[in-house]
Formats: structure tokens, C-alpha cells, sequence
């Protein structure tokens, strides 16, 4: 994958000894995407999705259950904000946070 704000990037060809590195558009490490215009956006997709089946399967969980305001706190904390807050050191920085992705999250389990 080459960095670059052009268009396409221009043709360079990596190898390593005999063997030719393959270029992609986009690379997931450690769970985050990557392109090649260092945009976050699929990673802030993926977080979205994945913290939002977090709180569909906690709500299914939770509804015949009488729980204290506390714990459900506690688990909100280690069960949701762990997925919603993953790898935000590196990618809330250099992303743009789309209040569109979050707004229906926000709106869906405020109540």
C-alpha cells in the first residue's frame, strides 16, 4: 500500500529478494483499516457495527432481568465502551468523526 492524496498512485513495483510485494487499496491491522489516503472512515464503520451488535445482544440479554442502574453502568463500561472506544488513540486524531455514522446509535438506545 503507497500513502498518497493523488488519484492513483503511481506505479513503483516493492520486492523483497525475489519475491514482488502486492499492493493494495486498503490493509486491517490489529483490526483497524487503513487505506491508501490514510482515511479511517471503514475503521469508524466497523467500530459503528460492531458496538452496535454489542448493545442489540446486551439489550436481548437484559430484558427479563431486573438489574441495578450500577451494574448496568459497569457493563455498559467493559462490554461497550471497549468495543466503541477500540484503537481510538491512533484513528480520533487523524479521522473526522461522521456524526452521521453515530447520530442513529445515539437516537436508537438513548431512551
Amino acid at each position: 500500500m503507497q500513502v498518497t492524496h493523488k488519484c492513483a498512485a503511481d506505479a513503483h513495483s516493492f520486492h523483497v529478494g525475489q519475491d514482488s510485494i502486492e499492493q493494495v487499496e486498503k490493509y486491517k491491522y490489529l483490526g483497524l483499516e487503513i487505506n491508501h489516503k490514510m482515511n479511517w472512515k471503514d475503521t469508524q464503520l466497523n467500530i459503528h457495527q460492531r458496538t452496535n451488535k454489542a448493545i442489540c445482544k446486551l439489550q436481548s440479554q437484559l430484558k427479563q432481568c431486573d438489574v441495578p442502574p450500577s451494574l448496568l453502568l459497569k457493563l455498559y463500561d467493559k462490554l461497550i465502551l471497549s468495543i466503541s472506544m477500540y484503537g481510538s488513540e491512533i484513528w480520533v486524531n487523524h479521522a473526522k468523526i461522521d456524526p452521521k455514522c453515530l447520530a442513529p446509535t445515539l437516537e436508537k438506545y438513548e431512551s
